[in-house]
């Protein structure tokens, strides 16, 4: 299979999202597991209107995954070979355990299904994520939430570089979007791509993304110092307030050619040459980043922490 034929969960311009134009067939969902509440064997595939893709690499989630989304009694790695989603309540019968997923504005109800299909050998016990979205449109996002950005990093990261085989979305999904204005965001208008890239390195690092998480909901001075050192915070608290520390940082960001944060810097320089009191912000990547992320972190707390480049 060519690599022309694999699709990136997370793309530049978003979420890899469907868009589902009735709810899912009850009595078709119900029929399609076991009666009195087990799995049969030998599953049959998900009628319609369900959307499958297999994920490349296969994902592994946290051991306990397994008991609070899926059917097992204890933990067991679940490696998720392929994700089915669809528009609709879940079906009425007992068969299936769904868990209540709520990252923003988006309602998900998620469940791990032991999988026998898939498109990469899997690293842990084969599982198929079933998500149902209250909205007519349906997004992959669930698989970085369930994979724990904050306690697992190093999961969450992998679904940042991982492809799905299957059928082009209708759409991409930026959650951001939803609270800011993205119609001049340089990085997310289409066709320019190289800063939602840089963006989209942040997430697939596990010590940035954790660093990125703890600076949404911790602006203490540890936390805006770590910030700093990764290219997350444009100010070191642990420098003295003023131009002088921040010229050393910028001919840094010019010696490797950072061009996104040269320009950072120099909003800064400008702003303490103003005589303005800076505390800092998140770069201009880091804010880009946060805007894939937005439904699962305190977004419209951080909004006036954001560089937006227009």
């Amino acid at each position: 299979m060519s690599r022309a034929s694999f699709h990136h969960v997370l793309s530049p311009h978003g979420w890899a999202a469907w868009r589902f134009p009735a709810p899912a067939d009850q009595q078709a969902v119900e029929e399609a597991f076991a009666a009195r509440g087990e799995i049969p064997r030998a599953r049959p595939e998900p009628p319609r209107p369900w959307l499958c893709v297999y994920l490349w690499p296969a994902l592994e989630l946290p051991r306990w995954r397994t008991m609070d989304v899926g059917h097992h009694a204890k933990a067991i790695t679940p490696s998720v070979t392929s994700a089915c989603l669809a528009h609709g309540e879940p079906p009425r019968s007992g068969a299936v355990r769904w868990a209540e997923l709520k990252l923003g504005g988006r309602h998900y109800r998620v469940t791990l299904v032991p999988d026998a299909a898939m498109a990469a050998p899997p690293g842990g016990f084969a599982h198929r994520l079933y998500i149902l979205c209250k909205a007519s449109e349906c997004d992959l996002s669930p698989l970085f939430a369930l994979a724990g950005p904050r306690d697992f990093p190093e999961l969450a990261a992998a679904v940042t570089r991982a492809y799905y085989v299957g059928p082009e979305p209708h759409l991409r999904w930026v959650p951001g979007c939803e609270y800011v204005d993205c119609g001049n965001v340089r990085g997310i208008r289409e066709g320019e791509e190289a800063l939602a890239k840089t963006a989209l390195d942040i997430l697939a690092d596990e010590r940035r993304l954790r660093a990125l998480i703890r600076l949404t909901h911790d602006l203490s001075p540890d936390a805006r110092a770590e910030g700093f050192e990764l290219g997350l915070w444009t100010v070191s608290p642990r420098e003295a307030p003023g131009a002088d520390g921040l010229w050393r940082v910028l001919e840094a960001h010019v010696q490797r050619r950072d061009l996104a944060a040269v320009e950072d810097a120099i909003a800064t320089l400008r702003r303490l040459l103003a005589g303005e009191r800076v505390e800092g912000e998140f770069t201009t990547a880091a804010s880009l980043a946060l805007m894939y992320i937005a439904h699962m972190v305190p977004f419209p707390r951080i909004t006036d922490r954001l560089r937006l480049p227009a």
